[in-house]
């Protein structure tokens, strides 16, 4: 079978890291990359003189001419939609774009819609549900070691659309996925804080009410004094978890474990 072919689209830090994880698979290659900014795509051609590259300065030349079957978004988060629907709509096989899928649910929908029509897989970069420390928390909670999560609790920095999209999707991850029943929420901002193009929130909290009764509280501050990248609590019915993405400790009738 041949190989894949993939492409990326934006050549700042995460587009290298995208072009790190296709190296270290099997039956892919990397034959474009794509980005406005033509000395961004001359550093970037420059990092990997083994490969042949293809370099393009907009997202439709690069498909049309390179025809990748992958294409991984690697922008900033206002830009993420306009690729990913531009390659859905080519009948690429696979979208892996980078968090936050988008900033508003309008340009959201309008990337899975696009993707549905086309049977385009889309993947959102939401990696670090690959953490050990995840992966066991949602192995123990199979098990019931702490009974039913009732609650789960988040503090995140550097706003929600940063490190919020990864910690909300962790959590449900360690307990099964539910679907959001409902949510709510308050932002504060009084400042001119921006987490890339993106402007930001100085804080907020929200709750989120799955399927199941299990409700999630997260607290975000772009400077949130105490706050642990990708760590997280869960109460149960029978115990209490501490999440981190190496870690879990556990307190229930044992003890602390």
């Amino acid at each position: 079978m041949a190989p894949y072919r993939a492409a990326i689209v934006g050549c700042g830090s995460i587009g290298h890291a995208h072009m790190d994880g296709y190296r270290l698979v099997d039956g892919v290659d990397v034959v474009a990359i794509a980005d406005p900014v033509l000395e961004a795509r001359e550093h970037y051609l420059e990092q990997y003189p083994d490969l042949s590259l293809q370099a393009f300065g907009t997202v439709e030349e690069m498909i049309e001419t390179a025809k990748p079957d992958i294409v991984s978004v690697c922008t900033w988060h206002l830009l993420h939609p306009a690729p990913t629907i531009a390659a859905a709509r080519t009948g690429v096989k696979a979208v892996i774009c980078e968090k936050p899928m988008a900033i508003g649910m309008g340009a959201a929908d309008s990337m899975v819609e696009a993707c549905d029509a086309s049977g385009t897989k889309l993947i959102i970069s939401h990696q670090r549900r690959f953490t050990p420390g995840w992966e066991r928390a949602k192995q123990l909670i199979a098990e019931g070691v702490i009974g039913a999560p009732q609650f789960v609790t988040n503090k995140v920095r550097e706003g929600l659309t940063n490190w919020g999209t990864h910690t909300i999707d962790g959590s449900r991850f360690v307990i099964g996925d539910p679907r959001a029943e409902w949510v709510m929420g308050a932002v504060e901002r009084r400042t001119d804080r921006f987490e890339r193009d993106t402007a930001i929130e100085d804080a907020c909290m929200g709750l989120i009410h799955f399927e199941g009764g299990v409700q999630l509280f997260i607290q975000s501050d772009l400077m949130a004094e105490g706050a642990t990248a990708g760590a997280f609590q869960i109460r149960g019915t029978d115990g209490h978890m501490e999440v981190t993405e190496t870690t879990v400790r556990i307190l229930n009738g044992d003890g602390w474990r």
